[in-house]
């Protein structure tokens, strides 16, 4: 949430506030009850769960190709062969 004055809050934490003091946390200024959903907020979190979401399916695939490749190569971890 954000407030008139370009503060941002947590949805729940702005309500509870304005219940008790119709003023801005962080500055002060009347709030008059009018919050706004912070979309810009919201959007760069969206990119940045998105971004942490491919970099982590990267890292999962360069895992596969990694042992794919030690196994081709005989370096796998087979107990086995080493009697």
């Amino acid at each position: 949430m954000i407030t008139k004055c370009g503060h941002y809050f947590c949805e729940d934490c702005a309500f509870d506030h304005n219940r008790t003091n119709k003023r801005c946390f962080i500055c002060g200024r009347p709030t008059d009850g009018i919050f706004n959903v912070g979309t810009k907020a919201v959007e760069k979190l969206r990119r940045i769960e998105e971004q942490e979401r491919f970099e982590t399916q990267g890292e999962e695939a360069e895992e596969v190709e990694e042992t794919s490749a030690n196994d081709v190569l005989g370096q796998g971890d087979d107990s086995e062969d080493q009697q």
